[in-house]
């Protein structure tokens, strides 16, 4: 994929998966009920950010179909390309 070819450097968790995220339901946002925490953060270093993108996507967890994970990794890319 050529879009990885390009590997900006930033903080990456390395062991970014559903486990590892907590919804806090304490915290008001503007307009929402709810923020996302993240927790386990200890082996976090600089890296490609592509790192945690694949760790959540195919999440050792969760079993998704293929559809979904395409899907996912696309709306994802999307955002980048913005």
């Amino acid at each position: 994929m050529t879009i990885f070819k390009i590997n900006q450097k930033v903080i990456v968790h390395r062991d970014y998966h559903s486990r590892n995220l907590m919804q806090d339901n304490s915290i008001k946002i503007v307009h929402k009920n709810n923020s996302l925490g993240i927790i386990d953060f200890q082996d976090a270093v600089i890296g490609a950010y592509t790192y945690d993108l694949v760790s959540l996507v195919r999440d050792a967890y969760i079993d998704e179909n293929e559809d979904w994970v395409n899907q996912k990794n696309s709306r994802i890319l999307s955002f980048k390309n913005h």
